[in-house]
């Protein structure tokens, strides 16, 4: 699995809802650096979504649908 950055969160909340957005859809959303989000607070650093490769461009759509 070849694993592709496709959008950015400022909040847990909102990541999580884009992964329950993409779990509906059969996608596998994985985030990244949310451990480190939440140790330094909502804001600080950005959480970053990722996908596998061959799913990006559904789940752009996917995403783009709830934006």
């Amino acid at each position: 699995m070849e694993l592709l950055e496709i959008a950015e969160y400022s909040s847990e909340i909102e990541a999580r809802l884009a992964v329950n957005l993409l779990q509906g859809a059969g996608i596998e959303g994985k985030l990244l650096d949310s451990n480190s989000a939440n140790m330094y607070g909502t804001g600080a650093i950005t959480i970053r979504l990722a996908v596998d490769k061959a799913d990006e461009e559904k789940a752009r759509k996917v995403l783009e649908r709830f934006s």
